[in-house]
C-alpha cells in the first residue's frame, strides 16, 4: 500500500515550500518528514476483505527559524484539511482515500542545543484498503 507516498507527494505540490518532503523519521539535520505513528486500527472489516483503516501521521519540520517551521506547517495544515474524498489516489491500486482529520494543530515541540526548532503537525487519514 502506498499511502504515505501518495500523501508525501501531496504536501510536495504545495507551492514554495523550502524543504522537499520525505517520508522518513526527523534526523538531526533540518528538514520536512512525514512519518507513521502508532495508533492505527481497523474501524470496519467487509466480507469481501475490504477494510477502513484509520492510520495516523506526523509531519515534522526542523529548522533554525522557528516562524518559518510554523508558517510551513500552518499552509500544510491548510490544504490536508481540505482534502476531499478520492483527492489522494493510490498507484497500486492499495487504497481509496475517504478523509483526513487533523488531530494535532502546528505545535513546537523543543529546541535543541543547536538552536533547531522541530515543529509537529499530527494528523488522521480514513481510507480503505482492498484484500490483495
Amino acid at each position: 500500500m502506498d499511502f504515505i507516498d501518495r500523501l508525501q507527494d501531496r504536501i510536495n505540490l504545495i507551492d514554495d515550500l523550502p524543504f522537499k518532503c520525505l517520508a522518513d523519521y526527523l534526523d538531526a539535520d533540518p528538514g520536512l518528514r512525514i512519518y507513521s505513528l502508532s495508533g492505527s486500527n481497523v474501524v470496519q472489516a467487509y466480507m469481501d476483505g475490504s477494510k477502513d483503516e484509520e492510520l495516523n501521521f506526523e509531519i515534522g519540520i526542523r529548522s533554525d527559524d522557528s516562524a518559518q517551521c510554523e508558517n510551513i506547517l500552518w499552509q500544510i495544515q491548510s490544504v490536508l484539511e481540505n482534502l476531499k474524498q478520492n483527492e489522494i489516489q493510490s498507484t497500486d491500486g492499495g487504497f481509496i482515500f475517504n478523509s483526513l482529520t487533523i488531530t494535532n494543530k502546528p505545535f513546537l515541540n523543543q529546541e535543541d542545543e543547536k538552536g533547531l526548532f522541530t515543529y509537529m503537525l499530527d494528523v488522521q487519514a480514513n481510507i480503505t484498503t482492498e484484500e490483495q
